[in-house]
């Protein structure tokens, strides 16, 4: 048990060895579970996809200021008129 202990030890104060550790295990990993590809990947892809689809759709307020600054509120607090209202009293 003291010499499972020392070995830890030991381990844990040299990273070479932790980095000797860590390359056999991914070794045995790619031995185990490296095979060929059996499914193909389409370079082309889906003709119906489109990278918009991955942005959630949500209710926001978008506010561009006269020095060029852009702002976006998400908070359902926040209705167009409020902000509109906000950028009223900001301009006064």
């Amino acid at each position: 048990m003291m010499a499972n202990i020392a070995d830890c030890l030991d381990i844990l104060a040299r990273p070479e060895r932790v980095n000797a550790i860590i390359g056999e295990e991914l070794e045995n990993i790619r031995e185990e579970y490296g095979d060929e590809r059996r499914s193909t990947i389409d370079l082309m892809g889906d003709p119906n996809f489109n990278k918009r689809d991955l942005i959630p759709r949500r209710d926001m307020v978008v506010t561009l200021s006269r020095g060029g600054y852009i702002k976006a509120r998400t908070s359902p607090t926040t209705t167009p008129r409020r902000a509109a209202a906000r950028a009223a009293r900001f301009r006064r």
